[in-house]
């Protein structure tokens, strides 16, 4: 069959054209034709910004930071010189602390951590091994995390291309000789990577690990979701963090209000949440069983009071302290657990980073978010205190305070003759 243009001229052609258009214009079909490509357009952007939202949501796991002065300081920087500090315990308690966490180190990354009065090179291995050693190199003093390389299982300085092992400590390989001084070395830490953080061992005087932070095998072999962090910075001292697991009145003072109201204590009850209100019951006990002196237990039962009548969301926290600054928690409301996991680590003499980590079965996805933003508000009300006390060593207790004293009796045990003091850990820090 001949084709249109060898039948008709161009001129009928380009005239039935011009009919066509025409047509379609007087109809309305062009604007129905240009209505459903615009309606194809808009829905395709519609349904991206939905997958967008949905993705950021309820997908993508949380990143919840604050720093020093965000939450709860009313007085800012100020706050650093009016303070008043207290008789405070040793600064820098025994045990092990998180120095990172385990997805912020890459194969063959160095990270620079100022903690524990101490400047740490943590790195990860071509093996995939972490370590950590002293950042600071012995032969002229180059921080070796600061440009550093990692090879091998070592670390190179960037001044003069030293190698340390990462293992021991020992200077391995010094470019421009073969005769390596005997007193080339820096200092190894004790390490030890689970759970999603990398720790390190402290101890003032110098002494061997006699416990360890135990393997959660739901979290290391991946069989729990992992959804989330958040991160704060607070100005108070280490001790006083725990120590709120072992305050069974503050939950009514502090904790009762609608999470939703966030986390500044000044508007608690100034909110149209007032008939909403979480009930607390909480017990506190140290483990007396021979090698788990180190570790107590919170068991706090908890839920949800609607007008003064109606009890809903029950559910148990188990909290589980090891050692001076790691605590998991365990959320068992009746439908599934969720696990959130606490470090704290004194960055400064009275400045404590604490990090919480959130898993739970991906099923639990809704709950599981909406627990964890909940948990982030309440604490930031803890922090409104923390930030803004003075701690006193000898406080006035009542008969409901001795969960309070039995905590600080326990805690005792993380310090030893040499523990840095508050005076000592100072000295070189003033310029």
């Amino acid at each position: 069959m001949l084709g249109l243009s060898a039948c008709w001229p161009a001129w009928i052609i380009h005239a039935q054209l011009k009919n066509m258009e025409g047509f379609l214009l007087n109809s309305g079909l062009y604007d129905i034709i240009m209505f459903i490509t615009d309606h194809l357009t808009f829905k395709k952007i519609f349904l991206c910004i939905i997958g967008w939202l949905i993705y950021k949501l309820f997908i993508k796991p949380m990143n919840y930071v604050k720093g020093l002065c965000d939450v709860g300081w009313l007085e800012g920087h100020r706050n650093l010189k009016t303070r008043v500090i207290g008789k405070i315990p040793p600064v820098y308690p025994n045990g092990w602390f998180a120095i990172a966490e385990s997805d912020s180190l890459k194969k063959g990354q160095i990270l620079h951590v100022a903690a524990l009065g101490e400047n740490f090179a943590v790195f990860r291995s071509s093996n995939g091994v972490s370590r950590i050693l002293d950042a600071y190199c012995p032969h002229l003093g180059a921080n070796m995390a600061v440009g550093g390389k990692v090879v091998g299982d070592c670390i190179q300085c960037p001044f003069h291309l030293w190698k340390f092992n990462g293992a021991t400590g020992l200077c391995t390989s010094i470019p421009y000789t073969d005769k390596i001084p005997k007193t080339a070395k820096v200092r190894s830490w004790n390490t030890v990577e689970t759970n999603g953080f990398i720790f390190v061992w402290y101890h003032a005087e110098g002494e061997e690990p006699n416990w360890f932070p135990e393997e959660i095998k739901e979290i290391n072999h991946n069989k729990l979701t992992y959804f989330g962090r958040n991160q704060f910075q607070i100005k108070c001292h280490i001790q006083d963090v725990p120590e709120n697991g072992s305050d069974m009145t503050h939950f009514a003072a502090i904790h009762e209000a609608a999470a939703m109201n966030g986390g500044d204590l000044r508007y608690q009850e100034k909110t149209m949440l007032k008939f909403f209100r979480h009930k607390w019951q909480a017990v506190w006990e140290p483990c007396n069983e021979n090698g788990k002196q180190h570790t107590a237990t919170s068991i706090i039962d908890h839920h949800i009071d609607l007008f003064g009548k109606i009890k809903i969301a029950k559910c148990r926290i188990s909290a589980y302290q090891t050692g001076p600054g790691y605590v998991v928690l365990k959320v068992n409301a009746g439908f599934g657990t969720v696990l959130l996991l606490q470090v704290i680590t004194p960055v400064e003499p009275l400045v404590q980073k604490v990090i919480h980590r959130v898993y739970s079965p991906a099923y639990l996805m809704p709950f599981t978010r909406f627990f964890f933003l909940s948990e982030a508000y309440m604490f930031e009300r803890d922090i409104m205190i923390w930030n803004n006390k003075v701690f006193f060593d000898q406080p006035i207790y009542t008969r409901e305070d001795k969960s309070i004293a039995r905590f600080r009796r326990w805690y005792q045990q993380f310090y030893t003759q040499h523990s840095k003091t508050y005076a000592m850990a100072k000295e070189g820090l003033d310029w």
